[in-house]
């Protein structure tokens, strides 16, 4: 077996037998061509706030998008520009859309559900740069509703008269105790 690994260039082989008595030889020329270089890759993960590996966010639950840059030969990409795209009625990227790879090549943005009302499925994409090469990734992801917690209601008076009214205040916070940020219907009954 010939072995040119990733070596490029021209050669010949020689090989030589003693059989019996005759001496036997030959020699065959031989090229060598590299294999081309694997393509860079751009891998994305989604971790929660304790960094376990997630595949769904809520309203107070998003995900920390972690993109890998990677060139052909497997070495981390650093000082590249990722863009990051969603659709925008499932999700939003913050602090912005783009992000530059550290020195381990990896860029992160923050992925948020759209709105505390907001349910779906959809997917994450990122795109950069490897020298002339663009590389892009893709992953999915489900926006699950968020739950909520509605205090005790507090009343506008102790003791309320037949016919009379009274001012009912309730907080509605998520579950790890965030106000919710956007304007919410409370229904009371009696």
């Amino acid at each position: 077996t010939l072995n040119a690994a990733n070596l490029a260039g021209a050669g010949t082989l020689r090989a030589q037998a003693q059989i019996g008595s005759t001496a036997v030889s030959g020699s065959i020329g031989y090229a060598a061509i590299p294999a081309p270089p694997s393509p860079p890759t751009l891998t994305l993960t989604l971790t929660n706030a304790a960094g376990a590996t997630v595949n769904s966010i809520s309203a107070g639950a998003p995900a920390t998008v972690k993109a890998t840059l990677r060139d052909g030969t497997g070495a981390a990409v650093s000082g590249a520009v990722v863009t990051f795209s969603t659709d925008a009625t499932l999700g939003s990227i913050s602090p912005s859309a783009t992000a530059l790879t550290n020195a381990s090549g990896v860029a992160t943005v923050t992925l948020n559900a759209a709105t505390l009302q907001t349910v779906g499925a959809g997917s994450l994409s990122a795109t950069s740069q490897v020298g002339s090469a663009a590389v892009s990734g893709t992953t999915n992801f489900a926006v699950e509703l968020a739950a909520v917690v509605v205090s005790t209601p507090d009343f506008g008076v102790a003791t309320l008269s037949a016919f009379g009214t009274t001012s009912v205040k309730v907080t509605v916070t998520l579950l790890n105790g965030v106000r919710v940020p956007t304007p919410l219907n409370v229904n009371f009954s009696s």
